[in-house]
């Protein structure tokens, strides 16, 4: 069995931890968003209640600032007298092609954080 680590990070079910999570990669921008409705492993159903990934839109916040203070960081080491409109294209385009990893791992880290599923003993 998968430790708790590698299934998140590789975006599996948490309570058996072999079941993907996800319909097809993230690359996949058609259909990157789409998850499974139940676990094809274990058959848990990964959305516990209706509207329970509302609160992964907080998780998905938190990234995108992360994001923003990582990009600040390094533009403002390279490029030391960088104008606004370099931060704020830079913020812009690390942000928008981040967004299906950020999607994704926002409902992840919700799922595995309150979703209440937990591997059998």
């Amino acid at each position: 069995m998968r430790g708790w680590l590698s299934a998140a990070i590789s975006c599996r079910c948490p309570a058996c931890r072999e079941g993907r999570l996800f319909v097809s990669p993230w690359y996949n921008l058609r259909r990157f968003a789409l998850m499974h409705g139940e676990c094809p492993t274990c058959g848990v159903r990964l959305e516990p209640e209706p509207g329970f990934y509302f609160g992964a839109m907080f998780v998905s916040y938190a990234f995108s600032v992360v994001v923003t203070i990582a990009v600040i960081a390094v533009i403002y080491h390279i490029f030391r007298p960088a104008s606004d409109a370099v931060y704020l294209i830079a913020i812009t385009a690390a942000i928008v092609l981040l967004a299906p990893l950020n999607y994704r791992y926002s409902r992840v880290v919700f799922l595995y954080g309150f979703g209440g599923l937990r591997p059998p003993r």
